[in-house]
């Protein structure tokens, strides 16, 4: 298995609930024991989540 990440950028969406919807269809994709974490970050404005998954 390869560890794996997919960033989603704030900017790139109208709001916050937009990204979260985005990142949940993502992650219901995957099965279960494909999904290492999820994380967000914001920086002076600049927001991100980042899902960490396992690719076979």
């Amino acid at each position: 298995m390869q560890a794996c990440y997919r960033i989603f950028d704030a900017s790139l969406f109208t709001s916050w609930d937009m990204m979260c919807k985005e990142v949940a269809e993502f992650v219901n994709a995957l099965r279960p024991e494909q999904v290492i974490s999820i994380s967000h970050s914001d920086n002076h404005g600049h927001s991100v989540a980042i899902v960490w998954y396992w690719r076979s």
